[in-house]
């Protein structure tokens, strides 16, 4: 690929490692060997002139007057996404877009292929395309992106409305849940299925409100059936603990083997909510903080992103495979367990010799002979007891010993990659789970020391010496050292909006577990400083993604959906709520309230995508109510 062709290529500061194949470490390293980001290092020795987002990377395109390549940063993620939407009709990943110097969008789509096909023009083809427009047709080419650019600013622009009443958006979201709602296996829709925690926490807050009606009791029942279902689904990881990023198949069985700690803190969060109402799955919150602690945690606190989808099947094979650490053959759980332990394995995670993956699971074939470990069928424990003529303590033992056996030899397999950022919205996302943990187990101090441990860590390494909240900080492979920039090349990346209304949460919940002022006094300090970077003054309607000082986007975006996260405006609502119960300060009741207009046309007609902020408008309608 001539770098002729497209001099400046931009890789993403990208929590996500599920893309993450092995490289060769020949040919000559570009920029990216500098760096300490594991997903750029990746593609240190890619043969392409790749930078990483920077104004450097906009300078050097400026100088050359070439277009720019994009794979982008995660705030722009969205930016340029919403891009790829408007000129193809459809979104997805990965994106791929290119920008004139300046960052403004020429074209884009998602997946092209290397070649020509039937279907579309091969990524040659629309280099090839883009060049030659971009040297012949230079003037037009800029005065399309210039004109794309304000169609898009147009349709991003605030369109301030007032708000439906309270009682309609939480209607609106809780009959969506309830039409998407899969009786038979749990969860939302009817084929891949992420957890989405923020679904769940709406039903939670609508069973609170409602739990004398039926439909109250409805509410309840989703949420119990799709909690029990992701706990013996193979989402699940039944050996190492936590859980995967989400299912490909309807009934949770096989999912994409990647483990997200914002997807540990949420889950942490319904489950020990939960429990506070029901008493169950007090062993699915256990196992969620000793994966953390021992996988994620860094020695002074903080918590590291992730964990690949991919690994290598045996040292020294040439390719990484998706669940090579996870999957298991017959024959390799026969050799590894007891005769005992294995007929139980067998009965109770449904294991075979031609694999458990359902059909159309595994497109790759990467699972072909492999078995996730699930509690598959109808066979209770009881059941299977019987069937072995043994007791259920019995048959419980064999599990539990046989687990243990199965590790020591899973350890033995090369492990996925950790994603060692340390990224401040997602330990937020856990702090506020180890809160709402402790709150169901008061008895367990170790879940509000670690959670108080992780925002010290916050305070020392991610807070500049400007006092400017940072993004990210980065830890070494042994989670023993943390740096603030990934190169000496480097700035550090100041934090998103998302990043501070997380963290404020996360603040809040704590001081509301041990009543530490100075929990409560950065918060409002926090608040002050989202207020003064990221809050649209001109329109008064919520939050921006990026800062007001951050020149390499062309426009700035809000977010109007809670998805595998909540989008910042819909936590800074009830952060902004809770802080005017707190210090009295109407200011904050009004900037709530502001932003439930400002959102107006989408709460109206689906209030169902902010269910966080659904939650959120009704306690501005109903006053204070306890915050759980």
């Amino acid at each position: 690929m001539s770098s002729r062709l497209i001099l400046t290529r931009l890789l993403r500061f990208t929590p996500r490692l599920s893309s993450m194949a092995g490289h060769a470490h020949s040919g000559p390293a570009n920029r990216l060997a500098q760096e300490k980001s594991p997903y750029l290092l990746q593609h240190a020795h890619n043969p392409v002139d790749w930078y990483p987002w920077s104004d450097e990377a906009f300078k050097a395109a400026k100088e050359k007057n070439l277009p720019i390549f994009l794979s982008e940063r995660p705030d722009v993620d969205k930016l340029y996404m919403a891009f790829v939407v408007s000129v193809t009709g459809h979104g997805g990943w990965p994106m791929s877009v290119f920008l004139t110097p300046e960052g403004e969008p020429l074209t884009g789509g998602t997946y092209f292929p290397p070649k020509d096909s039937f279907a579309s023009l091969g990524f040659e083809s629309v280099l090839k395309l883009v060049s030659e427009q971009w040297k012949s047709n230079n003037e037009s080419v800029l005065a399309q992106g210039k004109a794309l650019s304000k169609a898009i600013q147009k349709e991003l622009a605030p369109k301030p409305g007032q708000a439906p009443s309270a009682n309609h958006m939480i209607q609106n979201c809780y009959e969506h849940l309830i039409q998407t709602f899969d009786e038979e296996f749990g969860g939302f829709g009817a084929s891949m299925k992420f957890p989405k925690p923020v679904d769940l926490e709406f039903l939670l807050y609508y069973f609170k409100h409602n739990s004398q009606a039926e439909p109250g009791q409805f509410a309840k029942e989703m949420i119990d059936k799709t909690l029990y279902e992701i706990d013996k689904g193979g989402i699940h990881d039944h050996l190492g603990k936590g859980f995967h990023r989400y299912a490909v198949d309807r009934q949770w069985k096989i999912p994409h083997y990647e483990k997200m700690l914002y997807d540990q803190g949420q889950l942490l969060s319904i489950y020990s909510n939960f429990y506070k109402i029901t008493g169950k799955y007090k062993e699915v919150i256990e196992d969620i903080v000793e994966y953390v602690k021992k996988d994620l945690l860094h020695k002074d606190g903080g918590f590291c992103s992730a964990e690949d989808a991919e690994s290598y099947p045996i040292e020294g094979a040439p390719k990484k495979k998706e669940g090579a650490f996870y999957v298991w053959t017959k024959q390799e759980l026969e050799d590894a367990l007891t005769p005992e332990q294995f007929t139980a394995f067998q009965k109770y995670y449904n294991i075979k010799e031609e694999g458990n993956c359902p059909d159309g699971s595994d497109p790759r074939g990467e699972l072909k002979q492999n078995n996730t470990l699930f509690i598959g069928g109808k066979n209770s424990i009881v059941k299977i007891a019987e069937e072995m003529k043994i007791s259920v303590e019995e048959f419980e033992k064999l599990i539990e010993d046989g687990k243990k056996a199965l590790l020591v030899k899973r350890d033995e397999r090369p492990r996925p990659g950790l994603d060692f950022k340390i990224i401040t919205s997602w330990n937020s996302l856990m702090i506020s789970g180890l809160t709402a943990a402790y709150g169901a187990f008061p008895e367990k101090k170790e879940y509000l020391e670690m959670a108080q441990k992780a925002v010290k860590f916050l305070k020392e390494n991610l807070v500049d010496d400007q006092d400017r909240l940072l993004r990210t900080a980065y830890s070494d492979e042994n989670r023993q050292n943390v740096f603030q920039i990934f190169s000496k090349h480097s700035k550090p990346i100041l934090a998103f909006s998302d990043d501070y209304a997380f963290l404020i949460q996360a603040l809040l919940d704590l001081y509301e577990a041990d009543f530490d002022e100075s929990h409560l006094k950065w918060a409002e300090k926090l608040q002050n400083q989202m207020d003064e970077h990221f809050f649209d003054k001109q329109h008064s309607v919520g939050y921006f993604n990026s800062r007001d000082t951050d020149s390499t986007v062309f426009a700035r975006l809000q977010e109007d959906q809670d998805g595998a996260e909540p989008c910042s405006n819909s936590i800074a609502c009830n952060n902004l709520l809770r802080l005017s119960d707190i210090f009295g300060d109407k200011e904050y009741r009004k900037k709530a309230g502001d932003i439930f207009n400002g959102h107006a046309k989408r709460l109206e007609t689906h209030a169902y995508a902010l269910p966080k902020m659904v939650i959120a408008a009704n306690r501005f309608a109903s006053a204070a109510t306890q915050h759980f």
